[in-house]
C-alpha cells in the first residue's frame, strides 16, 4: 500500500486526537504514528498526498523506476526537498525560474559526481587573446539570431566537455556564413581520445578543438549520440560537416572579457 492515511480517532478528556500514519508503508516498511489535533491533520496530510502524486506523475513522465522500496523512499524525499527549493526560489521574484526535470530525484552531490567528472583539473589558460571591451553590447541573444541549436541531453555520460565544444563550434560555423548544423558529440566521445579526452570519463574543450582542427567534425544526424563511449566510427567521422582553423581561450577570472567573447 502506498501513501499515508488516517487510521483511527479516539477521545481523551474533552479532545479528539487523530492518529495519522505518516510515511510510505511500501517505502520504509515502518508505520510512524504521530498524534496531531484534528484541526491540523487534514492540511498536512493533503499536502503530503499532493506531493506524492506529483512524484508519481514525475516518475511516469520521465519513465523512472526504482529497485527497492527503500530507494523509492530516498528518491521521494530528495524530490520533495528539490521541489521545496524550486518553489521558494520561484517565489522570490528572480528574473528566471526553476522547474522540475529528469534530475529532480537526485541530490546535488549525486549530480556533480555523475555528470561533472573531477579527473580533469581546470587547465591553465595559455591561448588567450584579449578582446575589445569598448563596443560590447549590454545584452545579446544568439538564439534569436539563429546561431544556437536546440537543447541537448548528455544522459548518463560525463561528456559535458563534448557538448560545450559542439555548442561553440556550431555558433562559430553559423557566424562564419554557413547553415546552422547540429554537430556530433558522439564523434568527440568516441574518436578524440588520442587528443587527451576520455569519453564519458571526462575531457577538455581545448583537446576537442584540436581534434576538430585536425579532423573536422560530422553532424549529429550522421553520428547520433548514444551516451556510451564506443569504438570510433571512422566512416561516419570522415563525413565532415564543419571545420575550424583555430581557437582561443577567454582570459580567466575576467567578466568583461567573458562578456566581450559572448558578444562575438
Amino acid at each position: 500500500m502506498e501513501g499515508y492515511f488516517a487510521v483511527s480517532t479516539q477521545a481523551k478528556t474533552s479532545k479528539k486526537t487523530v492518529f495519522a500514519v505518516l510515511g510510505l508503508l511500501a517505502v520504509v516498511g515502518v508505520v510512524a504514528t504521530i498524534a496531531v489535533t484534528s484541526s491540523s491533520a487534514s492540511p498536512a496530510l493533503a499536502q503530503f498526498a499532493f506531493e506524492e502524486q506529483e512524484f508519481r506523475d514525475y516518475m511516469d513522465e520521465y519513465q523512472k523506476s526504482y529497485e527497492s522500496d527503500e530507494e523509492y523512499g530516498m528518491r521521494f524525499k530528495i524530490f520533495r526537498d528539490n521541489l521545496a527549493y524550486i518553489r521558494i526560489f520561484n517565489s522570490l521574484g528572480n528574473s528566471w525560474t526553476l522547474g522540475v526535470n529528469q534530475f529532480a530525484d537526485m541530490s546535488f552531490s549525486e549530480f556533480k559526481a555523475k555528470y561533472l567528472p573531477t579527473k580533469f583539473q581546470p587547465k591553465e589558460a595559455t591561448n588567450v587573446v584579449m578582446l575589445d571591451e569598448v563596443s560590447v553590447p549590454s545584452q545579446v541573444d544568439w538564439t534569436t539570431k539563429g546561431a544556437v541549436t536546440p537543447v541537448k541531453n548528455q544522459g548518463n555520460c560525463g561528456s559535458c566537455w563534448a557538448f560545450s565544444t559542439t555548442g561553440s563550434v556550431e555558433g562559430a560555423w553559423f557566424l562564419a556564413g554557413h547553415t546552422l548544423v547540429s554537430l556530433s558529440e558522439q564523434e568527440l566521445v568516441d574518436c578524440s581520445s588520442s587528443y587527451g579526452n576520455q569519453g564519458c570519463n571526462g575531457g577538455l574543450m581545448d583537446n576537442a578543438f584540436k581534434y576538430i582542427i585536425a579532423q573536422g567534425i560530422t553532424s549529429e544526424a550522421n553520428y547520433a549520440y548514444t551516451a556510451v563511449q564506443a569504438t570510433c566510427n571512422k566512416a561516419k567521422a570522415s563525413q565532415v560537416s564543419a571545420t575550424i582553423s583555430k581557437y582561443t581561450d577567454v582570459a580567466p577570472d575576467n567578466i568583461s572579457q567573458l562578456q566581450a567573447t559572448v558578444a562575438q
